[in-house]
C-alpha cells in the first residue's frame, strides 16, 4: 500500500521537478551509508528518502514536461498490472542449454547432452566428459564449449567444478558455469564449497530470483575477460575479419564522422 501511495504521489508532483537531473554524478554515494543499519528500518522511512534522494537524480520520463524521444507516460492500470504479474511471479520454463545452440549456429547433431546416474547424484563425471571429448576428437569434432551445472533445476545435481575445469583446459574449452538455481546460496559460507573449481572458470551466471527474493527475471551474468563479451556482440564477424577489412573499418568510420 505504502509504494502504491508513493507512486500516486510522484504522479502529482513529478512536473514540479526539472525534467533533467539537476545533480552531480556520484550525488547518491554520498547520502548511502556505508554498511546496513543494525536494525530494521521502516518501510515508511525507506520510501520517505525517494522524493529527497532519488527523484532529484532522475531524468523525469512521467514529467508532463518531458519531449524528448517518444512519450512513454505509464497508466495506473498499466502499473496495477506490472505490480500483480510481479505478485503472481510465474515462470515460464523453456529448454534453454538446446535453444542456445541452435541460435548460435552449431548443428544440433553437435550438441552432447551427457547422460547422468544416480551414482553421481546425477552430476556430469568427469571421466564421463573426458571420453567424450575424445570420441568427439576422434572423428575431427572440435570441443569448444562446455556448460556446467551448480543446482540443475529438476534435480538440484552440482556438477565438480574443478575435475570438470581442468580438463576443459586441456583442450582450450570455453567452460560457462550455470548456477541459475542454486548459485545464490552459495553467498552463504556453508555452501560455498560448491564453487571451488569455479576460478578456473570462464562465465559464470546466477538468477537473483531464486533464493533471493526479486521478482523475475534478473540474472547476473560475470565473465573472466570482457573483452570475449564485447566481441562476441560485434556487427563483424570474425569470418569477414582480416587486415584489409579491418583497415577499410578504421576509414569508414573516420570519413563517418564527418558526413
Amino acid at each position: 500500500m505504502m509504494v502504491g501511495i508513493s507512486l500516486a504521489d510522484y504522479f502529482t508532483i513529478s512536473k514540479k521537478y526539472p525534467v533533467r537531473s539537476q545533480v552531480e554524478p556520484g550525488y547518491l554515494e554520498k547520502l548511502v551509508p556505508s554498511s546496513a543499519p543494525n536494525q530494521p528500518e521502516t518501510l515508511e522511512k525507506i520510501l520517505g528518502r525517494c522524493p529527497k534522494d532519488i527523484f532529484p537524480g532522475l531524468t523525469h520520463w512521467q514529467s508532463p514536461n518531458f519531449f524528448a524521444y517518444f512519450p512513454c507516460i505509464s497508466s495506473t492500470a498499466g502499473i496495477l498490472g506490472e505490480m500483480l504479474s510481479a505478485g503472481l511471479n510465474v515462470a515460464m520454463v523453456v529448454e534453454v542449454f538446446y535453444k542456445a545452440v541452435k541460435i548460435s549456429g552449431i548443428k544440433p547433431e553437435n550438441f552432447r547432452a551427457s547422460p547422468t546416474t544416480k551414482a553421481t547424484e546425477f552430476a556430469l563425471c568427469p571421466e564421463s566428459l573426458s571420453v567424450t571429448i575424445q570420441e568427439d576428437i576422434k572423428v575431427g569434432l572440435i570441443p569448444l564449449f562446455l556448460c556446467a551445472t551448480i543446482g540443475t533445476t529438476s534435480t538440484t545435481a552440482v556438477d565438480p567444478l574443478k575435475p570438470l575445469c581442468e580438463i576443459a583446459k586441456q583442450y582450450g574449452i570455453w567452460v560457462h558455469v550455470d548456477a541459475a538455481y542454486a548459485g545464490s546460496a552459495c553467498i552463504c559460507p556453508e555452501f560455498q564449497h560448491f564453487l571451488d573449481g569455479v576460478e578456473n572458470a570462464n562465465s559464470f551466471s546466477l538468477n537473483a530470483h531464486k533464493w533471493l527474493f526479486s521478482t523475475l527475471d534478473s540474472c547476473c551474468l560475470w565473465v573472466k575477460d570482457s573483452n570475449s563479451l564485447t566481441k562476441a556482440l560485434t556487427t563483424t564477424p570474425e569470418c569477414l575479419r582480416n587486415k584489409a577489412t579491418d583497415s577499410k573499418l578504421v576509414l569508414i568510420t573516420k570519413i563517418g564522422k564527418y558526413l
